[in-house]
């Protein structure tokens, strides 16, 4: 090309695409290779051939430059595949570094947690009213335990870690201690089981333990939790001595007023033997009488050695309608003429098995209570029946059995019972009457 089209088609081509592969073919040669290199500075993809040459040479160099232009055009594809790679790359590792940073995130607002948690559950654990320690489920070695649990046995704690509870002795009854490990390992929890522990100074605490196992470090370990009720049960025996002492006392008022009553019938009949004078009775009707009266006291007293021997009552089949009708003259006697009173028995009533002489003295002593409580007169009605009692009885009253069973019911219209006294109607020896009313063991 001429020289004044050399530079500028040049930069044309250039400006064009920068990877071309530009060969100047020119015959002139007014201009020096630093000439040309100045102005279109040095480039391998700038070859400039001056005349002469051989075509063959142009074609290789045409071929070499192609192959070139491919190898560059590849290695950039390559390059531009690489660039994309790594930039994909890149904003994957981005993504983790983000997630492993959330994570991180998440991890130590766990931990702090965790240990805010422990840190409660240890102050909570130190400072509990009530007893508590830790020790693991198979070995039984103690990890830990509160103050008031060291307190409770006298143990300091460095005495307690690394021992079991078979070391310390704490184990008053083993079948306790197997019930509580036998129950742990079968994954329940423990509930109020109630035992005793031995202290360090051999004092025995009567205690309540719950317990429940849970997992530390990779093993099993048992959270026990103590309630010391030694305070308590002392305070209930002590309440059943007084219990015990105070119905002492009302047997032995009882005793005492039915021994009166029994002396002075005999001390009365004495006396009329003694003056024969001014006596309604004969001598045979009072010595009967203090027969009478001594064969009572006699009964009473076998009644008393059965009591406090508590031997078994003497059962025999009997009917009760007959029963009843053998005490019907003695009942007359003790109602008086102001109680109305008659008795309905069934007939063909079943037998019974019974205690004859305890069943003669509930039956009186029900009507001396129905007299005393109509001490204007009133009616009394014994009545006998055979009940039947089904299933649905059963359900509705757990401590029936269903069956023929044999009523006797015995019915006044007196003053009846307060609600406080009804709650105590079965307690030993109890009655409503002032201390100068008593009505003896009935």
């Amino acid at each position: 090309p001429p020289r004044s089209t050399l530079f500028p088609y040049t930069t044309l081509f250039r400006s064009c695409d920068p990877r071309l592969q530009i060969v100047i073919c020119t015959a002139y040669s007014d201009l020096s290779w630093e000439d040309i290199f100045k102005r279109l500075g040095r480039s391998d993809k700038l070859v400039i051939l001056k005349k002469p040459f051989e075509n063959i040479e142009v074609f290789q160099l045409a071929c070499a430059l192609s192959e070139k232009w491919r190898l560059a055009h590849q290695l950039h594809s390559q390059l531009a595949d690489l660039d994309q790679l790594a930039e994909q790359r890149t904003r994957e590792l981005e993504a983790v570094h983000a997630g492993l940073k959330a994570e991180a995130v998440e991890r130590g607002l766990a931990v702090r947690a965790l240990q805010s948690s422990e840190a409660r559950f240890a102050k909570a654990f130190d400072k509990s009213p009530l007893p508590m320690a830790i020790q693991t489920l198979d070995s039984e070695v103690w990890i830990d335990a509160n103050e008031r649990f060291q307190q409770m046995l006298g143990y300091p704690l460095q005495e307690m870690l690394g021992r079991t509870a078979a070391d310390l002795e704490l184990w008053p009854d083993p079948l306790a201690r197997l019930t509580l490990r036998s129950t742990l390992q079968a994954n329940e929890p423990v509930r109020l089981l109630e035992t005793r522990l031995r202290t360090r100074s051999g004092e025995f605490r009567d205690v309540v333990l719950a317990a429940e196992t849970f997992e530390m470090n990779g093993a099993r370990h048992v959270l026990l939790i103590v309630q010391d009720v030694t305070r308590q049960v002392r305070l209930e025996r002590q309440l059943r001595r007084a219990q015990k002492m105070e119905a002492v006392g009302r047997l032995a008022t009882g005793v005492a007023h039915d021994f009166n009553n029994m002396l002075t019938i005999i001390q009365g009949h004495v006396h009329l033997l003694s003056h024969p004078a001014g006596s309604p009775l004969t001598p045979m009707e009072s010595l009967e009488q203090i027969a009478t009266v001594s064969e009572q006291a006699a009964c009473l007293t076998r009644y008393l050695l059965e009591f406090s021997r508590k031997q078994p009552m003497r059962p025999k089949v009997l009917n009760l309608n007959t029963l009843l009708t053998h005490l019907n003259s003695m009942l007359t006697r003790l109602i008086g003429e102001d109680i109305e009173w008659q008795c309905q028995f069934e007939d063909s009533l079943p037998l019974i098995e019974a205690d004859e002489n305890s069943l003669e003295q509930v039956i009186t002593q029900l009507v001396v209570k129905a007299r005393d409580a109509m001490p204007d007169g009133g009616q009394l009605l014994i009545r006998t029946a055979a009940v039947r009692i089904d299933p649905t009885e059963v359900a509705r009253h757990p401590e029936a059995r269903s069956g023929t069973y044999v009523c006797l019911s015995i019915t006044d219209t007196g003053l009846g019972m307060d609600p406080d006294t009804v709650l105590r109607i079965f307690e030993p020896f109890f009655t409503p009457k002032e201390a100068s009313q008593d009505g003896g063991l009935g």
